[in-house]
């Protein structure tokens, strides 16, 4: 993880704000096992973001996310927003083996950007944007 900028407990508070905020369910003792893993992961991964100073939580509104490793396109931030229902039709375009295309197309929604970005991205940034919609569909 790079250099702290954000302390760990103000972090969490972030996190637990932009869950209220996106109605996410973080009652990990409700949830199968699997279920808690995963969410306590992507939770982690997100709350260390917070702490290295790329993702902010912006009051109800959402979150930016600062690219770490931002290629030459100019992309540098993301902001974040909660799709609409609409951006669950991008789900019903594509067959069911292009999961990655799905969840590619809900992120361009969720960014409000061409889904081929996430496909230029660099891995270690897109796993951030990843799990934000992935905590949001699981919950």
């Amino acid at each position: 993880m790079s250099e702290e900028k954000v302390n760990r407990e103000t972090a969490e508070g972030d996190f637990d704000r932009f869950a209220e905020a996106w109605c996410l369910d973080t009652d990990t003792a409700s949830m199968k096992e699997e279920d808690a893993d995963s969410f306590e992961g992507l939770k982690r991964k997100l709350i260390n973001a917070i702490i290295g100073g790329h993702l902010d939580v912006e009051g109800d509104s959402g979150l930016t996310y600062r690219l770490q490793f931002p290629k030459t396109d100019g992309l540098t931030e993301l902001a974040m927003r909660v799709p609409p229902g609409a951006a669950l039709v991008a789900f019903d375009k594509l067959k069911e083996r292009q999961a990655i295309g799905k969840l590619n197309a809900y992120m361009g929604s969720m960014c409000k950007q061409n889904p081929a970005i996430f496909s230029q991205m660099d891995g270690r940034d897109l796993k951030i944007v990843q799990a934000v919609a992935t905590i949001f569909l699981a919950s």
